[in-house]
This record gives structure tokens, sequence and C-alpha cells, in this order.
């Protein structure tokens, strides 16, 4: 009799342990949710590198971005290679950097796409570090061909509009 508090002590614990644990799980399955439907909508693929195994992850949409098969295998070398020649010397600093040090990653970078040219890229990510050392490198790819096309676009506009302006100062100024 005298253990029966105890039990039931015990009991509630377990129970409201349970519960807490419903709780967290259920809030983790929504921030899930909600990261994969701002990933779908902002038209992102993940990507994941295991240092310790040298493997490369992508979902389908990082291998769309590359015009690779969804089965295709990819690594970091492959990877490396289809980055422009321009760009390849940043994009593996700032990995290196990335998978030394517990800072984030961001680049934009262009790819050769074999058949479709030249494509922009956005990637974000973050380090995740266990002892000092890297035990993963995770993060997003995007498009963002068009919006450089644009911006490209626009400053030729500009620099289309600049010249006018001179021009037609020019004109105004021998007429006077």
């Amino acid at each position: 009799l005298k253990m029966l508090p105890k039990a039931v002590v015990r009991a509630v614990s377990e129970v409201r342990e349970r519960e807490k644990r419903r709780r967290a799980e259920a809030t983790l399955q929504d921030a899930e949710v909600r990261a994969h439907l701002a990933i779908d909508a902002a038209d992102m693929g993940v990507w994941t590198y295991d240092p310790a195994t040298d493997t490369l992850l992508w979902d389908e949409r990082c291998k769309t971005l590359y015009g690779l098969p969804v089965d295709a295998q990819v690594s970091m070398d492959f990877m490396f290679a289809c980055c422009h020649p321009d760009d390849r010397d940043l994009l593996q600093s700032k990995v290196a950097a990335a998978l030394r040090s517990d800072t984030g990653f961001q680049i934009e970078h262009r790819l050769q796409v074999e058949g479709e040219g030249e494509r922009w890229v956005f990637s974000n990510g973050r380090s995740l570090f266990k002892d000092g050392r890297c035990v993963r490198f995770t993060g997003v790819m995007q498009d963002v061909s068009e919006r450089k096309q644009a911006t490209q676009a626009l400053h030729q506009l500009n620099e289309i509009l600049g010249e006018r302006v001179v021009q037609r100062t020019r004109e105004r100024d021998r007429t006077w």
C-alpha cells in the first residue's frame, strides 16, 4: 500500500512525458510540412553532403537543374566539373570554408548543362558540426536564370538610356 503513491506518481509522470513527446512530434511534423511547402513553392531542390563517406545526395529538382535523370548518382567532383570555369574556384572555396567551420553557405554560380547551355543557380546551406568536425552539410538549390537574365537586361537598358541622355544633351548644347 505504501508503494501505491509512488507507482501512481511514476505512472502520471510517464503519461505527461508521453504527452510532451507527442506534442513535440506533432510540432516537428508541422514544421516539416511547412518547410516542404516552402521548398515546393520556391521550386527549390534539397541537397545533403556527408563528409565522412564523401556522399552527395540530391533530390529530383537538383538533378533536373543539372540536366540529370532522377536515378543518376552525383558527387562533389561532378558538381564542381559542371560549374562554369569562371565560378569554380569561388564555389570550391566556399564549400571548403563551410566544411571547415560553422558558417553559412550562400553562392550564385553558373552551371554548364549538357545540351542546355548555361544556367544560374543559387545555393544556400549550413554545416552541422559534432566535436569540431563537420558531420553533415545540407541546403537548397534554386534556378535563378530568369532573374539573372532580367537583371542583365535591365542593366543593358540603363546603359542605353544613359547613352541617349548623353547624346541628347550634346544635341541640345549644339543648338543653344
